[in-house]
């Protein structure tokens, strides 16, 4: 135990030495206009350890700062992702304008009927899983049941009501309507056409030896009253027969794009 304080005072003498002789050798130093020649054994030993606690609080700010905003770069990925989204629908509707565009034109150029008198229409409202639609016209404007409704290509349907400013339209794809109809050849080969799907018609041949093919146009056979001859319908995309039960018939693609009309002609 006595001899511990001994130590401690060693120690501080040495200490205190040291402190003398480096305080000389620093003013020496100065005096003269040099460094101590201690000072380049104290940079290289203090440098790379600040350097080092330095790369370390960088590391550790960088990982704090990715803490903090993490919810900043999810928001930033979400809207990202929103953007991309809007860009696509923003293309699709382009498209499905300039297809709109395409069909006006075609619809512009429709050829009219000889006698009859045309009667533009937008479609107020659609139904395509009832297969109707209802139209912006009605008895005001000369529009009657029965009346064909076509769109820049093809045939559309039948009105089957008409108000006093709108009526209601059964498309040609209601498997209820039953409508005079002929595939264009030499002779030309009569039938009778339903609907079935809105990209599917059915055109029941009334002879069994009809010569028909795929892709043959199939149109109004003008036997109707109301619906006069020459009008497009689609075209044959199968055909079926069956000589056990003497019967022909052909599958159609409809022209009109039926789930998606959005103005019409009515003719009167």
């Amino acid at each position: 135990m006595r001899q511990r304080p001994q130590r401690d005072w060693v120690w501080l003498l040495a200490l205190l030495a040291l402190s003398l002789l480096t305080g000389s050798v620093q003013r020496r130093a100065a005096a003269e206009g040099e460094a101590p020649w201690f000072a380049g054994f104290v940079r290289g030993a203090l440098v790379p350890l600040a350097s080092f606690i330095g790369r370390a609080l960088d590391a550790r700010d960088a990982w704090l700062f990715g803490i903090a905003s993490a919810p900043e770069v999810l928001r930033l990925r979400a809207e990202n992702a929103r953007l991309r989204a809007a860009v696509a629908l923003y293309d699709e509707r382009v498209s499905e304008l300039l297809g709109e565009v395409d069909a006006l034109r075609r619809f512009v150029s429709l050829p009219p009927v000889p006698g009859r008198s045309r009667v533009a229409a937008d479609v107020a409202a659609s139904f395509p899983s009832e297969n109707r639609l209802v139209l912006s016209v009605g008895r005001r404007h000369g529009v009657r049941p029965g009346m064909p409704v076509v769109d820049g290509n093809a045939l559309v349907g039948l009105v089957r009501d008409a108000g006093e400013r709108s009526c209601t339209v059964e498309m040609v794809s209601s498997p209820t309507l039953r409508l005079g109809a002929m595939a264009l050849r030499n002779p030309p080969a009569a039938g009778l056409l339903r609907g079935e799907s809105l990209t599917k018609l059915i055109l029941e041949f009334l002879d069994f030896n009809a010569p028909v093919a795929n892709n043959d146009l199939v149109v109004t056979s003008g036997f109707s009253e109301r619906v006069p001859r020459g009008i497009p319908i689609g075209r044959i995309f199968q055909v079926e027969e069956s000589r056990e039960f003497g019967s022909r018939r052909s599958q159609v693609f409809p022209l009109a794009n039926l789930g998606a009309v959005r103005e019409v002609w009515v003719l009167r």
